[in-house]
């Protein structure tokens, strides 16, 4: 599902390109509200991506998603 990605590289690398982390979270957002991903409209706010994650060519990758519910207040 995700083999276009071995085309996004650097310095011979497979990278996750940074809208496979939004694609990805959009798509488990969409699963638990039981709804197609195409008919949900997302808004992200506040994204930080703190590293890059790269792609083995030869083995599968298993990256988990966790959404937390409700609003997070930070004081800084």
């Amino acid at each position: 599902k995700y083999a276009f990605m071995k085309g996004h590289q650097l310095d011979d690398r497979v990278l996750l390109p940074a809208t496979g982390y939004l694609c990805l979270v959009w798509e488990t957002f969409a699963m638990m509200m039981g709804v197609e991903q195409s008919k949900l409209s997302v808004t992200f706010y506040d994204v930080r991506l703190v590293r890059a994650t790269f792609l083995s060519r030869d083995q599968e990758t298993q990256l988990t998603v966790m959404i937390q519910r409700g609003e997070l207040k930070r004081n800084f």
